[in-house]
C-alpha cells in the first residue's frame, strides 16, 4: 500500500513544479531573451541569428569537448557545489542564446503557419526519436530537479553516447558531442518551434489573457495526467530487457509531456507579456531576468534553466527513462512495490530501490 504522506508529497512535488518553478524558469528565459533581442542587433534579425547561433552553438560544443576535465576541476574543489551553480548561469544564458539564433533563422527562411508548424514539429521529432533522446524535448512542468535531489555534476553536460566501435577516444568523444549539441539539440528546437506555431494558431492568434491562461491549463493538465502516471508505473515491477509495448509507451509518454510543456510555456509567456511592464520592454526584460535568477537561486531549482543542446536526456536499455518525471522535492521511499503474479515468495524480498523505475 501506499502511505496517505507519500501521496501528499508527490502531490505537493507537483503543485510546486507546476505553479511555483514553472513561472520562474520561464521569467528567466524570457527576460534572457528579450535581453538579447534588444541589445543583439535589433535591427537586423538575421545577423542577429547567425551571430547568437554560432556564439552560442560553438561554446557550447567547446565546453563539451572538456567536459569531464572540467567536472574532474570543478570535483577537486573544497566548494565545487557553489562552482557548479556559478557554472549554471552562464549555461543557461548559452542556451536561451542558442534556441533565440536558431529560431530566428528558422523563421527567416520558412513561414509561420500551421502547415509550416506541422513539418517542424514533425521533422524536429523525428530527429531527436531517431537519436533515441526524445526526453529532451520535455522542459517544466514535463521534467524538474533540483539541487535538493540531484547531483550537479550529473545535471549538466550530459552527453549523448551515439558512438560504440572501434575509434580512438578523441574522435568517439568528439562525434559524440557533435550529436548532443548540433543533431539533437536543433531537432529539439526545431520540434519546440513548430508546435508552438501549431498551439499558437490553433488556439488563438492574438494574445489575451484568456488564451493565455487556457493554455496553461491545457499544458499543466496533460503533465498532470502523465505524472500520475509515472508514479503508479513506478510502484511496478518492470525489468529489462522491455517488449515492443513498454518502449511504444515510453515514446507516446514523453510525446504527451512534450506538448503539455509546450503548452504550457506558451501561456506562461503571454501572460509575462501581458503582466510585467509591457510598456517598457528593457525593464521589463531585465527585471523578469533577475526575479527567474534569484528565485530560482534561493528555491534551488537552477537544474531547470539548462535545456538542450547543454547536454540531453536519452533512452537506454536498462530502464524506461522516458517515464521519469524527475522530482523537485527529495523522494520519500516509503512505497511499496507491487510483485508479478507470478512471483516468487523469496523474491519479494528485494530491496525498494530495485523495483521502482525512475525514482
Amino acid at each position: 500500500m501506499v502511505s496517505s504522506l507519500f501521496v501528499f508529497q508527490r502531490f505537493a512535488n507537483f503543485l510546486i513544479v507546476s505553479s511555483v518553478i514553472t513561472p520562474f524558469v520561464l521569467s528567466f528565459w524570457r527576460g534572457t531573451w528579450y535581453v538579447l533581442d534588444l541589445f543583439v542587433y535589433p535591427q537586423d534579425v538575421v545577423l542577429s541569428g547567425w551571430i547568437t547561433l554560432s556564439t552560442s552553438f560553438g561554446t557550447i560544443f567547446s565546453v563539451s569537448l572538456v567536459e569531464n576535465y572540467l567536472k574532474a576541476y570543478l570535483d577537486r574543489q573544497r566548494r565545487k557545489q557553489q562552482l557548479y551553480l556559478l557554472l549554471f548561469y552562464p549555461l543557461a544564458v548559452l542556451s536561451v542564446a542558442s534556441w533565440r539564433g536558431l529560431w530566428l533563422l528558422i523563421d527567416y527562411y520558412t513561414t509561420i503557419s500551421f502547415i509550416s508548424g506541422i513539418v517542424k514539429h514533425a521533422v524536429g521529432f523525428t530527429i531527436v526519436l531517431a537519436a533515441k533522446a526524445p526526453s529532451s524535448i520535455v522542459a517544466v512542468p514535463g521534467y524538474c530537479n533540483s539541487e535538493i535531489n540531484g547531483d550537479t555534476s550529473k545535471s549538466i553536460l550530459q552527453m549523448k553516447y551515439a558512438v560504440s566501435v572501434n575509434m580512438s577516444p578523441f574522435v568517439t568523444w568528439l562525434f559524440n558531442a557533435f550529436i548532443t549539441v548540433f543533431v539533437i539539440g536543433s531537432g529539439v528546437i526545431c520540434y519546440w518551434r513548430g508546435t508552438w506555431t501549431i498551439v499558437s494558431v490553433a488556439l488563438e492568434p492574438t494574445l489575451s489573457v484568456k488564451s493565455s491562461l487556457i493554455t496553461i491549463i491545457v499544458g499543466t493538465a496533460g503533465c498532470g495526467i502523465c505524472y500520475c502516471l509515472s508514479e503508479v508505473l513506478a510502484t511496478k515491477k518492470l525489468d529489462p530487457p522491455f517488449n515492443i509495448g513498454c518502449r511504444i509507451l515510453e515514446v507516446v509518454f514523453v510525446y504527451i509531456l512534450g506538448l503539455g510543456s509546450v503548452c504550457t510555456w506558451i501561456g506562461f509567456w503571454s501572460l509575462i507579456d501581458i503582466c510585467i511592464l509591457p510598456d517598457k520592454p528593457v525593464a521589463s526584460a531585465l527585471l523578469c531576468h533577475l526575479v527567474g535568477i534569484v528565485c530560482l537561486y534561493l528555491l534551488r531549482g537552477f537544474f531547470n534553466l539548462i535545456a538542450s543542446p547543454v547536454g540531453c536526456r536519452s533512452f537506454n536499455n536498462e530502464m524506461l527513462d522516458g517515464l521519469d518525471m524527475g522530482s523537485y522535492l527529495k523522494r520519500q521511499d516509503d512505497r511499496e512495490v507491487t510483485p508479478e503474479p507470478n512471483e516468487k515468495a523469496e523474491d519479494k524480498n528485494c530491496t525498494k530501490q530495485e523495483n521502482v523505475i525512475c525514482s
